[in-house]
């Protein structure tokens, strides 16, 4: 294991420590960040209650999904999901520009696949079929869980599969992802809106909170080239199966 590998296991261990120290200290004051710490890990270790309430929880966000009418409400819900920490088409997040330290700037890195990254979806050994197959029957499963029939529950995962899978042939391999030139491709809203024209950027970075961004770098372009295509050529009624599968 390299030192890298034990600094991250080390640090997992100290915050499991400061964790456990939250949700077991009685005396924690109600609104502290101690309080809410505790409170959050111990909501999410109670399996009891969790499986009482099923799906229960999450009937707000299928309501919405169901109620998608158009692919502005597909891009307004991707905003929604990226406010609350899920990326069903692509990280954004901010840093330092690579090429002006002194400036931050807004990020937009390839997402939106189920499994690892791309070669699980491209690869053509044995092992990667086998792995697919087993991801289709997993969203079956969990289409299933959600109350599709079978049949139903298996189409849906094969459409959450076909499109996965275009946009993984279009991601960045994990060797280009690590190349600092390629992935550093600062656009302007406008820039980035000619080369990919299905997606409406503006409104985007002002439904999750940021109105004054106004360039982005664009990590990996034929991602982002691919996903405007896809915004206009798949069905609104297959991006509601592909977000209920996230």
């Amino acid at each position: 294991m390299g030192c890298f590998h034990v600094l991250i296991e080390d640090n997992k261990d100290k915050i499991k420590t400061i964790i456990d120290d939250a949700m077991n200290d009685k005396t924690a004051e109600e609104g502290s960040s101690k309080k809410k710490i505790g409170d959050f890990y111990a909501s999410g270790m109670d399996t009891l209650s969790i499986e009482k309430a099923g799906i229960t929880p999450l009937k707000p966000e299928f309501d919405r999904i169901d109620a998608l009418q158009s692919i502005g409400d597909v891009q307004k819900l991707a905003a929604a999901f990226q406010t609350n920490g899920m990326a069903p088409f692509f990280f954004i997040y901010a840093s330092a520009d690579e090429k002006n330290s002194k400036m931050m700037i807004a990020n937009m890195w390839q997402a939106g696949l189920g499994m690892p990254d791309r070669d699980y979806y491209t690869s053509d050994d044995e092992r990667s079929k086998d792995l697919r197959v087993a991801y289709v029957d997993h969203l079956a499963k969990m289409f299933g869980l959600l109350g599709d029939e079978e049949a139903i529950a298996k189409a849906n995962a094969e459409k959450v599969m076909e499109i996965e899978t275009r946009l993984a042939k279009a991601s960045f391999t994990n060797l280009e992802n690590r190349d600092p030139q390629r992935t550093y491709n600062k656009l302007g809203l406008e820039d980035l809106a000619k080369i990919a024209p299905d997606f409406d950027w503006k409104s985007f970075v002002t439904a999750i909170g940021y109105p004054s961004i106004d360039s982005i770098n664009v990590a990996q372009l034929s991602f982002v080239k691919e996903l405007s295509k896809a915004m206009k050529e798949v069905p609104v009624k297959d991006w509601k199966t592909f977000s209920g599968g996230i």
